[in-house]
């Protein structure tokens, strides 16, 4: 996978990249599911228009989902992450 982070609606899995999330830390690890969550619920929004709104989402957010998300990816041995 060459980016960070990709979503498969069949399965309903969204996959982190492991390599890339553990070089750009827990921050990019969140965005990266709150931005794949997002093409999930609009598949049709652009892509411009998605990284806008995470940021948006993510600083809305409280402290305990952000703790939430984090812990949905730790306690996981495979990259492989369910719908949230």
């Amino acid at each position: 996978m060459r980016s960070a982070g990709d979503i498969d609606d069949e399965k309903k899995i969204i996959r982190v990249n492991k390599k890339k999330s553990k070089s750009r830390g827990a921050g990019e690890v969140l965005d990266t599911i709150v931005h794949e969550e997002n093409h999930r619920l609009h598949p049709k929004m652009h892509e411009k228009t998605i990284r806008e709104k995470t940021k948006e989402d993510i600083k809305k957010m409280s402290s305990s989902t952000k703790q939430r998300y984090h812990s949905l990816y730790k306690n996981k041995k495979t990259i492989k992450k369910r719908y949230v």
